[in-house]
């Protein structure tokens, strides 16, 4: 057996015993959310269950786990859909309405960072990322936390001629910040950006890490602002709104936010600057990872923009695509 260092870990003989470990763990758990004697809430079976998943949780965040055998993420959804149905019945002569609802959410949430070791599996096998995946994105004093709001790649749902097809396949991801004092929970976290367009690179090279899910609601979807040349001369894009817009070349240049993939690699320092702790980004770097320099949507241009556009500035981006699509229909 290969010894390669003197760590604890740093050999073939561990771990292999710690996959060996992992599948007797993920195997029971798995049966065991499977049973319906787990979901009823006053069976040993169930407290079980509950005690394994926060050992998974909590060894998949040590990467202390080997998840290679888990099920599909659509079988784990399938599964706990079950589970919690049949729970939810079970547990009406138990407790009050009340008590259901708070112990229901704290379930649901477990079942969201479960489900991130499940899809981790299945990317490290060549499954898809999901949108609304949760990835942990290491950063100086802690970690920040990014949603997958949409792969971009084609038929995703985007116009076949979006300058952001281009970059594809790439992420559209919402930042969330974290706190490392505060130990919030990731889907506790504030957003920091509400959707940028970044490489594939650091899932690719594991340095980010899924660790939960969060399924998007209608209204949460947004994308970076940029002005782009084109056939039909200068356009407003957000998104799916494509509107042209007349502005003379040199204030186009001026202005200087075209499309752009921002890299995986700046995507932490942009995030500490987002939430004020530029102290912790090198000084010859933080004007030109600022996000005004790459998203109107961050830019004192933005407002003039969109009313050229015509526009509502108060909108978010579902208001806008809406009244956008009522405008082009009702005009062609």
């Amino acid at each position: 057996m290969g010894v390669w260092g003197a760590g604890n870990l740093e050999s073939d003989g561990t771990l292999d015993a710690m996959s060996e470990r992992s599948e007797e763990l993920l195997g029971r758990l798995w049966t065991s959310l499977q049973s319906q004697e787990s979901w009823e809430a006053d069976e040993c079976l169930h407290d079980a269950l509950f005690l394994d998943i926060e050992w998974a949780i909590a060894l998949h965040k040590a990467e202390r786990l080997s998840v290679w055998g888990l099920a599909p993420v659509a079988e784990f959804d399938r599964v706990t859909q079950t589970w919690l149905a049949g729970w939810s019945e079970y547990f009406d002569g138990l407790s009050g309405p009340e008590f259901k609802a708070e112990r229901r959410g704290v379930i649901e949430q477990t079942f969201a960072q479960l489900r991130g070791l499940f899809s981790s599996a299945q990317q490290r096998r060549g499954g898809p990322l999901q949108s609304g995946d949760v990835l942990s994105i290491p950063t100086v004093g802690g970690a920040l936390f990014a949603r997958v709001l949409q792969l971009i790649e084609p038929g995703c749902g985007l116009p076949e001629l979006s300058p952001l097809l281009a970059f594809g396949p790439a992420l559209l991801l919402e930042l969330w910040a974290q706190a490392p004092s505060e130990g919030r929970k990731p889907e506790q976290c504030p957003v920091l950006v509400p959707g940028l367009l970044c490489d594939r690179d650091g899932l690719e090279d594991e340095t980010w890490k899924v660790v939960g899910h969060k399924a998007l609601l209608p209204g949460e979807l947004d994308y970076p602002m940029w002005l782009h040349n084109g056939l039909e001369g200068t356009q407003l894009i957000w998104g799916a709104i494509s509107v042209a817009i007349e502005l003379p070349q040199e204030a186009v240049d001026a202005i200087d936010v075209f499309p752009t993939l921002l890299s995986s690699e700046d995507l932490a320092e942009r995030a500490l600057l987002a939430m004020g702790l530029e102290e912790l980004v090198p000084q010859e770097d933080r004007e030109w990872l600022e996000m005004d320099k790459v998203d109107l949507r961050f830019s004192e241009d933005r407002e003039g923009l969109m009313a050229m556009a015509g526009l509502n500035a108060e909108q978010d981006y579902a208001a806008a695509l809406k009244a956008w699509n009522s405008t082009s229909s009702a005009s062609s």
